[in-house]
């Protein structure tokens, strides 16, 4: 199976640019229902990613205005991505290496193609699969020195 069989894409997926206030980044999520954004650029490539957990842990800790700072001041930085053509096993060796429930899927130029989440991933893999990725996750949350 390859990543783009189980991406998320297009109406599915929404963005933020560097720009963008994070009220309007926290509304985003909240209509759309999600706790994840990618960051683009102008052209659609991935530069970052934004959480609900970036929203409430780095702009409350550095006491930041949602309607006067930026999704710049907050996001993540080096999004993980794969190719939305390769295999899904490589998207779960990503995932697993640098310990992330969701992946960018990157066309041939760069440009983000679709989101690939645990969730996705569990819907479409056998169970034992399943259970052994998740197994794989979870050692961030409770043996971060195993890791």
């Amino acid at each position: 199976m390859v990543c783009s069989q189980i991406m998320k894409r297009g109406f599915e997926m929404l963005v933020v640019r560097l720009e963008d206030t994070l009220h309007s980044a926290a509304r985003k999520m909240r209509d759309g229902r999600v706790g994840f954004l990618p960051v683009v650029d102008g052209l659609g490539r991935p530069i970052g990613t934004l959480t609900d957990r970036d929203l409430t842990v780095r702009a409350g800790a550095a006491d930041k205005r949602p309607s006067a700072a930026t999704v710049h001041e907050v996001m993540s930085l080096a999004p993980v991505t794969c190719g939305r053509f390769e295999e899904l096993r490589k998207a779960e060796e990503l995932m697993v290496r640098y310990k992330k429930s969701r992946i960018l899927c990157v066309d041939e130029a760069g440009m983000l193609a679709g989101i690939i989440s645990l969730s996705d991933i569990i819907d479409a893999e056998r169970d034992e699969q399943a259970a052994e990725l998740l197994r794989q996750l979870d050692l961030r949350e409770y043996h971060p020195s195993a890791v």
